[in-house]
């Protein structure tokens, strides 16, 4: 935890204060937090994760009981059917190299049953899953968002589907991102100018560049950030000309739901 030492600005957090951005990294949601988040109930429905959430929970809903694989997997005809309603799209599915057979397939769907799981809207039992209470009083609605954004922020391991060392690069003080893109992020920029923001304020999780001097820290920090996290919400927009963010800018649904906090 960083100490609350003082209200001074701190080159280092970008001009923020130590008690500033304590808030964006334990605290997020404290009425002085430098950024606050905002539902847009009109907008929920927008976010293509929410949508393929909520599509999952329905189908979960409609059957009852969802009986999984042996091996405890989302059988494979309804992977393809939320795979087909095109919420999220997979780049290595949309370009052949992956056939998708399987929950595994897809990062997207394996994504949706574990946020499912770890907020609370779906059970196990007999390896078969369906609704929990919350998860029948939650679909459909706005509430939602913040259910799953809030298990993505602070639950979800953010390591998960990638080999980078450093467990908790991205997904430590993640506040801190939102608060730089909604300062910075209606600007296109290539994203090496956020992980090198990020590095500033947090230098101890540097451990990655290799003899030659390529940075693989920048590169796990805005794969797990970009890729794997704000750009399932449509919070930002990929500029670039391949599958992988380079270059990005603020999306019109980030700006309804991430706000700077303009504090007297």
């Amino acid at each position: 935890m960083i100490q609350i030492d003082n209200t001074s600005a701190n080159d280092m957090f970008d001009g923020l204060s130590s008690k500033l951005m304590n808030y964006l990294v334990d605290d997020i949601y404290n009425e002085d937090s430098p950024v606050k988040i905002v539902v847009d109930n009109d907008a929920v429905f927008d976010i293509p994760m929410i949508k393929q959430v909520n599509y999952f929970l329905n189908i979960v809903s409609q059957n009852g009981l969802i009986k999984l694989t042996k091996i405890g997997n989302i059988p494979p005809a309804i992977v393809k059917d939320l795979y087909s309603q095109r919420f999220i799209v997979d780049e290595m599915i949309e370009s052949k190299i992956t056939k998708l057979t399987k929950e595994t397939d897809s990062t997207s769907i394996e994504i949706v049953k574990i946020l499912c799981f770890l907020s609370g809207l779906i059970k196990k039992r007999n390896n078969s899953i369906s609704l929990t209470e919350a998860g029948i009083r939650h679909i459909n609605s706005p509430d939602l968002f913040l259910i799953l954004f809030n298990a993505f922020l602070f639950k979800f391991n953010w390591a998960y589907f990638d080999s980078h060392e450093g467990e908790d690069i991205g997904k430590f003080a993640a506040g801190y991102t939102l608060y730089l893109l909604a300062k910075y992020g209606s600007v296109e920029r290539d994203v090496n100018y956020y992980a090198d923001l990020y590095f500033k304020a947090f230098p101890f999780l540097k451990n990655q560049t290799d003899a030659f001097g390529y940075n693989f820290d920048n590169s796990c920090y805005s794969y797990r950030t970009f890729n794997r996290f704000l750009l399932y919400f449509n919070f930002i927009e990929n500029r670039s000309k391949t599958w992988r963010a380079e270059r990005i800018l603020t999306t019109d649904l980030f700006n309804r739901f991430i706000k700077l906090n303009c504090l007297s």
